[in-house]
């Protein structure tokens, strides 16, 4: 009987951690899109977004980040980086 118990226990928190990240959403949103200023470090960039969907560079000097937003909920957004010399000049946020 005690097993039984143990196991509804575990399946009731497996299904409320499954509902938190349908409503959280996965990854990247616009809320944390916004974070990224003209003046960071494309390493701060990178430390609070991850890895960009898609990279543009012209030989480390200037470059186009892209990144999609992965959240379940809340359409979907694309942000654009700009960067010279390691540094965002530019940003822009596409919702869809």
């Amino acid at each position: 009987m005690r097993i039984k118990g143990t196991t509804l226990k575990l399946g009731g928190l497996l299904a409320a951690m499954l509902l938190a990240l349908i409503l959280t959403g996965c990854g990247n949103s616009v809320r944390e899109f916004r974070q990224v200023q003209p003046g960071m470090s494309l390493e701060q960039v990178r430390n609070l977004l991850g890895e960009p969907d898609e990279v543009n560079e012209a030989k480390g000097l200037a470059g186009v980040w892209v990144y999609h937003s992965r959240g379940l909920t809340g359409g979907k957004a694309s942000l654009i980086v700009s960067s010279v010399g390691g540094k965002v000049v530019f940003t822009a946020i596409n919702k869809k």
